[in-house]
């Protein structure tokens, strides 16, 4: 077994023995993890730095689940699992959150790398989600920092089965309101981008998209092809509500 597939089936373990979180409960989790950032980053940017973490582990946490579900579907064969027909989202080798779990140092860099790896294996629906947020300036978000932002992200999952994406969308559209309310500004000035919308509703089981039918998501590279890629496709279904309310 490579270690990719070791990481990926560390975490299908914990997946599996992971409680459903209630709408309260995450947005409680979401909001301490905002905490976190008081003291070292503006208040009115706390969105430009939860956010991306909050979709990272979101997409991370989703292809664990597919990968677990494969597994289960082929005897656990490791390959099949990683096959991008299994996948809605392409996670480059390395890209995983388990991935950057493990870094101790340069953990800005290694994490900008991870986003932008994520965005370019699949640009027709996520390139440009992740922002571009100072997450190499180490004087506000020094490495230790940056480790108890993941750590605290990585003590719930975010998979289908634990959150389902009406819930993710809520909690999303509640974070928007709080941080609003935190910038002194209303809420219905915070849009939800097209963008954000796709992903929110991506990750929702049970669709024909999911083994990559959609434009421009129709090839696929092999799971031994330098770049690692996989790729998901989009629900086409009911989009979130564009603007919070």
């Amino acid at each position: 077994m490579t270690d990719r597939y070791a990481r990926v089936s560390a975490t299908t373990t914990h997946d599996t023995l992971a409680i459903p979180l209630s709408l309260s409960e995450l947005e409680q989790y979401l909001a301490r993890a905002a905490d976190l950032l008081r003291g070292s980053i503006d208040q009115a940017d706390f969105k430009a730095y939860i956010f991306p973490l909050m979709f990272f582990k979101r997409i991370s946490d989703v292809y664990t689940e597919e990968y677990e579900r494969a597994l289960a579907e082929s005897g656990d064969d490791h390959e099949y699992a990683s096959f991008a027909e299994n996948h809605r989202f392409g996670i480059p080798s390395g890209c995983l959150w388990e991935d950057l779990r493990a870094r101790t140092e340069n953990v800005g860099q290694a994490l900008v790398t991870a986003f932008r790896a994520i965005e370019k294996a699949n640009p027709d629906v996520l390139y440009g989600i992740f922002g571009s947020a100072a997450w190499t300036n180490k004087d506000k978000l020094p490495d230790a920092k940056l480790r108890d932002l993941i750590e605290h992200f990585s003590s719930r999952t975010l998979s289908n089965a634990v959150v389902p994406p009406d819930v993710f969308g809520q909690a999303y559209e509640y974070l928007i309101k709080r941080f609003a309310d935190q910038s002194n500004k209303k809420a219905g000035e915070y849009y939800t981008p097209r963008l954000v919308q796709h992903m929110i509703k991506s990750a929702a089981p049970g669709t024909d998209e999911r083994r990559g039918r959609l434009p421009g998501v129709g090839r696929h590279r092999s799971p031994a092809s330098p770049e690692g890629c996989r790729r998901r496709g989009v629900q086409q279904g009911p989009l979130p509500t564009r603007k919070a309310r």
